[in-house]
């Protein structure tokens, strides 16, 4: 028979060598303790001197007699709890609050855990802090389906589902048709953005407006999640969380739908833009070429004005010319004739 482990005898006992046994327990004990103070709850250097001489321990009953029960340290009012049912009920319930309004689970271990080291609780593995995390997370993750639920009519509901049953043709749901992009940039295409936006805001009416604004951030990071649903994954799941995700997701459609037909739009009006720009240099540069035209016929008939101007100009100096030296030519024969008197000829009778 083997002998018994030291740890589990009874050091009240009257056995020889019980107070050996009883040091040694002690001191394994201490340690332990000192341990758990120094690597999980980070206790100030004024109460690690302290807690390497803890009172004594009175002997409860526990179910695991590896786990040390809380313990206080003599003469101090700071304890360390357990992590029992009634702090593990506890934790859960503030777990679950705090969880409702964030959708990062590391965000709610780190809460957790700083949770532990307030309350003076052992902090137990991390598996088991990650375990509650998720617990709590998954449990608001449920209260926020349930709760957009109870926003939604019973014709909602059958819009919802006549999303996924409707075909637009025999391969593309409602569903489908409703998240394609537009093909191209026109004025058909703006019409179908709007009559999706119509049909969408017409499903999500004012539901999300009524949604408390503790829940924003889950009905956002559902409606994340249901972007990558397609129309077979919506119809495998239950009918309340296939309601919300789509709810959701179509919340966040008409968003998107309103920032493409905003974007068409101002692309259309560019183009209209551009193409009056064009018409408008093509109409300046018409008039420019016939402009010019014009200004070429002008000046060909200034060219002829000035051209006849010379002309009549060089005959009317031509004209004088002519008459100066005519006038010249008379006067010199009368001053020639002045001069000279003509002889007088005649035979005498």
């Amino acid at each position: 028979m083997s002998p018994p482990n030291t740890r589990c005898l009874d050091i009240l006992s009257p056995a020889p060598g019980a107070s050996e046994v009883r040091s040694h327990f002690e001191r394994d004990r201490t340690s332990r303790a000192v341990q758990l103070r120094k690597l999980r709850l980070a206790l100030p250097t004024r109460l690690q001197a302290a807690a390497r001489t803890p009172g004594p321990i009175p002997r409860t009953r526990r179910r695991n007699p590896d786990r040390e029960p809380a313990r206080c340290l003599p003469g101090r009012q700071t304890c360390l709890g357990e992590f029992t049912k009634p702090a593990r009920v506890e934790l859960a319930a503030w777990a679950e609050r705090e969880a409702v309004g964030l959708t990062d689970g590391r965000v709610l271990l780190d809460r957790l855990l700083d949770r532990m080291r307030a309350e003076r609780i052992i902090i137990p593995g991390i598996s088991v802090v990650e375990r509650l995390a998720a617990s709590a997370m998954h449990a608001a993750d449920s209260a926020t389906i349930a709760e957009i639920g109870t926003l939604l009519s019973d014709k909602q509901r059958r819009q919802l589902d006549a999303l996924l049953a409707d075909k637009t043709h025999i391969r593309q749901s409602r569903l489908s048709w409703l998240r394609a992009p537009p093909s191209r940039v026109g004025g058909r295409s703006l019409l179908e953005l709007l009559d999706k936006l119509d049909l969408v805001r017409g499903i999500v009416s004012d539901a999300p407006t009524r949604l408390p604004s503790r829940l924003r951030a889950r009905m956002a990071q559902m409606a994340k999640e249901g972007s990558l649903y397609t129309a077979q994954a919506f119809q495998q799941m239950g009918s309340v969380r296939r309601h919300a995700g789509m709810m959701a997701t179509l919340n966040e459609l008409a968003i998107t739908l309103t920032d493409a037909a905003l974007t068409m739009y101002q692309s259309l009006v560019g183009r209209a833009n551009l193409r009056a720009r064009k018409r408008l240099e093509e109409t300046i540069a018409a008039s420019a070429e016939q402009g010019r035209i014009r200004l070429l016929r002008i000046a060909d008939v200034l060219d002829a004005l000035v051209t006849a101007a010379k002309t009549v100009g060089r005959q009317h100096h031509r004209r004088r010319h002519r008459d100066r030296a005519a006038r010249d030519r008379r006067s010199r024969r009368r001053r020639h004739s002045a001069h000279h008197p003509p002889r007088k000829t005649g035979r005498a009778r």
